[in-house]
């Protein structure tokens, strides 16, 4: 994935980039409608995204087509890292001590938190297993068909392993 940082109205493209691609600069547009953006800002962040070779351009027609060249979820990773890092010296435990100690955290989230980190450890102790929406436990597996925790979905918040 390249170095280069998305600003936050770039990320606004990304997101409806992401999630439907390709997708014709005039569909981008009126995706983006909400923003009351002009047109020509839209595309100018368009031209910078391609510049930073995050998004490829191709012409289809009249219009431009985009496709983003980066992966959501690797995005998603580096840029939690990079706050991690940032704020919280690296430290995850320190990140969710302060969510807790200010009352960040609902009853829910604290409760989603602790499946979590529970079918983490019930990985490392080789049982590979979590609950999924039922509460029943089910075995994951990778793509190469290994059973682990390569991929758990909470809330829409899609986690992968390394």
């Amino acid at each position: 994935m390249s170095k280069c940082k998305i600003t936050d109205s770039e990320l606004e493209i990304m997101k409806v980039l992401w999630d439907n691609n390709p997708i014709l600069s005039s569909d981008i547009v009126k995706a983006l409608h909400e923003t009351d953006w002009d047109p020509k800002t839209i595309h100018t962040f368009l031209r910078r995204l391609v510049s930073k070779k995050l998004v490829k351009a191709k012409k289809n027609g009249t219009f431009y087509e985009y496709t983003p060249l980066i992966n959501k979820t690797e995005y998603i990773i580096k840029e939690s890292k990079s706050f991690l890092k940032k704020i919280f010296h690296g430290s995850i435990s320190n990140m969710v001590y302060k969510f807790v100690n200010e009352g960040e955290l609902s009853p829910d989230e604290f409760k989603n938190l602790k499946e979590m980190i529970d079918a983490i450890e019930n990985k490392s102790y080789g049982l590979n297993t979590a609950k999924d929406d039922t509460g029943k436990e089910k075995c994951l597996k990778n793509s190469s068909g290994k059973a682990n925790l390569t991929q758990i979905d909470y809330k829409g918040i899609e986690f992968r392993e390394e």
